[in-house]
């Protein structure tokens, strides 16, 4: 789990969440079109973005929505193997993978 602004990100599974720290009762939303074939264990945070990666080889770009929708799916790519660990900026995102490569 990571958190972006008043965000706090977080997975289930497969599946992402996104719950809104700045509200009093702290209200949870599914992002929508998001979830993965396996689990969801690796993120990082940017100036503008929430990058979540996870067993499936697959790395996925959050961009914040206005209001309380949260956040959506910007952009996808295929990883060479699972996601360990990310870490980056807006320009360069690197994937530790399994595989012991950093790409």
């Amino acid at each position: 789990m990571v958190v972006y602004k008043n965000w706090l990100i977080h997975s289930c599974g497969n599946r992402l969440f996104a719950t809104e720290m700045a509200e009093v009762n702290h209200p949870t939303v599914e992002i929508q079109n998001c979830s993965q074939e396996q689990a969801i264990d690796a993120f990082c945070v940017t100036d503008n973005s929430v990058y979540a990666g996870g067993c499936c080889k697959i790395l996925t770009r959050l961009n914040p929505v206005g209001g309380s929708a949260g956040f959506e799916e910007a952009a996808k790519c295929t990883l060479p193997g699972h996601a360990y660990s990310l870490s980056g900026d807006d320009e360069k995102m690197f994937a530790l993978v399994h595989t012991g490569q950093v790409v």
